[in-house]
């Protein structure tokens, strides 16, 4: 991935701030979203939109997309490369 692709997604990430807290609060671990929304005081609709976006730009992944309820994510190396540019 070029330099420019990754300062695109760390401005992306970066300006909001809903998605840069789920981003840093998924870190190495696996979370779902109830989790997220619980620790983070972010509403469940919002924490489903951010990690939909996140997944669209490859920052996070499900890691059991076949289930509807108790779906399991975290993040995928180029997730973990923008963790450590916007910390």
């Amino acid at each position: 991935m070029s330099e420019d692709e990754i300062i695109k997604i760390v401005a992306y990430v970066g300006i909001s701030k809903v998605r840069s807290n789920i981003l840093k609060f998924i870190g190495e671990d696996l979370r779902y979203p109830s989790q997220i929304a619980k620790e983070l005081d972010i509403r469940i609709q919002h924490v489903s939109t951010a990690l939909k976006e996140l997944k669209g730009k490859e920052l996070v992944e499900c890691i059991n997309e076949d289930v509807k309820v108790g779906r399991l994510y975290r993040t995928t190396n180029k997730g973990k490369q923008v963790i450590k540019l916007i910390k």
